[in-house]
């Protein structure tokens, strides 16, 4: 078996483990968990049964995010105001009104187009797809000549064939990724 069959393999392994590789909304969910715990959202699993509790201390910016038409921002607060009223547990003045301005005139109009966590996971399995073929050997890119030529594979030529993707679009992904674990401080 060859070295390239190799490095397929594993990344065909490591992307068919990650479920959320495959699973579109696995970054709105994330984020909508994030967003509801930033708000002041908290559960307490101490002894057994969760208890569930809202400060609401951060709302106001989950609030202003969903009116400006944030449609992941208006479903976490949609979540928190159903857990505490499932547990008729109070809803914070900022919550109430929040609701009430929904009731009366619906859903803040979402921002047009594809949230921008939409891809996020996709995103992060790709580049770590390509971080393993790099650590077994591969260039993380071809380079514009050998790409136009056909001649040596790399991390990102390889993952575009397992996922179906233009070598083109992955290696903007790995780019983009790159740079943003690096300005959080990752050091792959």
């Amino acid at each position: 078996m060859s070295a390239e069959s190799d490095i397929r393999q594993a990344i065909f392994a490591y992307l068919s483990e990650n479920a959320w590789f495959g699973d579109p909304s696995a970054s709105e969910r994330s984020l909508k968990f994030n967003l509801m715990f930033a708000a002041g959202h908290s559960v307490d699993v101490d002894g057994g049964a969760p208890s569930y509790l809202f400060t609401g201390e951060h709302c106001g910016d989950l609030i202003a995010m969903a009116t400006e038409g944030d449609r992941i921002a208006h479903d976490a607060l949609v979540s928190i105001a159903e857990h505490l009223t499932e547990r008729h547990l109070p809803l914070t003045h900022d919550l109430q009104r929040y609701v009430l301005e929904v009731a009366r005139h619906g859903r803040p109009k979402a921002k047009p187009g594809k949230h921008p966590i939409g891809n996020l996971h996709r995103d992060e399995a790709i580049y770590q797809a390509v971080l393993i073929a790099t650590r077994m050997g591969l260039q993380p890119t071809r380079g514009d000549v050998s790409a136009t030529v056909g001649i040596r594979p790399s991390g990102c030529s390889i993952v575009a064939e397992v996922v179906c993707l233009s070598e083109d679009a992955i290696e903007k992904i790995w780019k983009r990724r790159q740079l943003a674990r690096r300005r959080a401080g990752f050091n792959d």
